[in-house]
């Protein structure tokens, strides 16, 4: 491995070392959680009043040490010199792991996200050399952190450089309504591939080239100098500076050019406003039956719900007041009205899940109804936001309430069938076909699962090749 230049530029530190606090922290919560478990190795060792200390320490240090490691394995830190030569390298040098190769070799990038209800959000670029080497840099996170600003500016140098080709657009057409691969449907380009991962519940990954890791690497650096900056960002969102506004009225620099082009501006932004009014309008007056059904059966799920809990508190205060005042056959009531509710309320968010998902494909299909009428610009324009919203929401809730069903009662099977493979009387062909059954249950599930997040990757596709310009924002996002 030659030795570096002295232009040698580092992205960032090592994930690891940067959230090294994060990661005690975390792990720390979990040893006070497991601490009492791990003591009872202790104590049978004969560490007497010192066992729950070294409990917590131990389970500290291995979490905190395997998180550690895992994100030392995950992820690199590159280190690249632009102008570095050497009789094999022709333009500059490409290092990770004591490992390096030259520029003109890195032609392959995939960017991925990764996020959770929870609030975790993660984007992640991986570089591949023609000649095997691939490289995960970890650009953006929460709870653990990415590059800061700098070292996105750096990761920003360093991808300018590469030769990095842009994958076929041409190969796969976008999947329009059903999720189904649509014959004459324009392909989705890769820019617009990548932010329909974005907008994918879970995330997803998709191949790149060079100009879109551009636009999303400066979305970023400009959020970040604006986290950094110690003057407020102004009332329209822009980064403070010791600078005065420009008034209003003051005429665009760059000439009839740049009036031009603020005149179009103008006209686009009222032509979508137009467009969002009419598509409010269109809403209203279609009001759909399983919009209403899905209101009352949610108010009917509220309702059973506040009579169950309701009825609890009751019994519970009166009880507290005196033992006498609910009998036997007072208690075989609460009873019966909290079984009621409870069963009451399953086919209740059946039926509240598919009115649900039905309310949301109506008003995809009206959209799709109200595009299908429009011209081309009308389609440049993108799809009004009040339609878009319908894609923001699910459409399989019963599928997904289904899975999760059949996963959990196949999992009961499981537990049932290994229980009654030890100690049971009944025939073992009957044991067997119990635990058969169940993991039967449970592979239902999980292809009912994989279904459901195809089916939101295919939604997300749909939404930016209907979107259009409203949703290829600067960084993605």
């Amino acid at each position: 491995m030659p030795a570096p230049s002295d232009d040698t530029a580092r992205l960032g530190r090592h994930p690891g070392i940067q959230n090294l606090r994060l990661i005690a922290e975390a792990s720390l919560g979990l040893a006070a959680a497991l601490g009492a478990p791990a003591s009872l190795l202790f104590s049978s060792l004969g560490a007497g009043d010192w066992s729950w200390p070294l409990g917590i320490l131990a389970v500290w240090l291995v979490f905190g040490g395997g998180i550690a490691i895992g994100v030392t394995l995950a992820y690199d830190v590159i280190e690249f010199s632009p102008h570095e030569r050497t009789a094999s390298m022709r333009r500059g040098t490409f290092s990770f792991r004591r490992r390096t190769v030259p520029l003109d070799t890195i032609t392959e990038a995939w960017r991925s996200v990764s996020s959770a209800p929870n609030g975790t959000d993660y984007i992640v670029y991986r570089f591949t050399s023609t000649d095997g080497a691939t490289s995960r840099v970890l650009v953006r996170g929460r709870p653990m952190t990415g590059l800061d600003a700098q070292g996105l500016r750096s990761l920003a140098a360093f991808v300018g450089g590469l030769p990095l080709e842009v994958p076929d657009a041409a190969a796969r057409p976008a999947r329009i309504g059903d999720g189904r691969e649509t014959a004459g449907t324009p392909a989705l380009t890769e820019r617009q591939r990548a932010a329909a991962v974005s907008l994918t519940e879970g995330g997803g990954k998709s191949r790149v080239g060079r100009e879109t890791l551009l636009i999303e690497l400066q979305g970023l650096i400009d959020t970040a100098e604006a986290a950094d900056s110690p003057y407020p960002p102004g009332a329209d969102g822009t980064t403070g500076s010791r600078e005065p506004a420009a008034p209003a009225t003051r005429r665009p620099r760059g000439g009839i050019r740049a009036l031009i082009a603020l005149v179009k501006a103008d006209r686009l932004e009222r032509a979508r406003e137009d467009d969002d009014a009419e598509a409010t309008d269109l809403l209203a007056s279609h009001l759909a039956r399983t919009g209403r059904l899905r209101r009352l059966l949610l108010r009917l799920l509220i309702g059973c719900i506040v009579v169950g809990v309701g009825v609890v508190a009751v019994s519970i205060v009166l009880d507290a007041i005196s033992s006498r005042i609910l009998d036997a056959t007072g208690e075989d009531v609460v009873l019966l009205v909290v079984v009621s509710a409870i069963l009451l309320s399953i086919p209740l968010i059946l039926g509240w899940c598919a009115a649900a998902d039905a309310d949301v494909r109506s008003r995809r299909a009206l959209a799709r109804r109200w595009m299908a009428l429009r011209d081309g610009d009308d389609r440049e324009r993108g799809m009004p936001t009040p339609f878009l919203l319908a894609w923001t929401e699910q459409a399989w809730r019963l599928r997904s309430a289904g899975a999760g069903i059949w996963s959990v009662v196949g999992a009961v099977m499981i537990i049932i069938g290994i229980v009654a493979l030890v100690d049971s009387e009944l025939p073992l062909l009957t044991n067997i076909g119990i635990l058969v059954s169940g993991l039967a249950l449970v592979g239902i599930g999980v292809a009912m699962f994989m279904s459901v997040t195809r089916r939101r990757r295919a939604e997300a596709e749909e939404m930016v090749y209907l979107g259009g310009a409203r949703l290829l924002t600067d960084d993605l996002r």
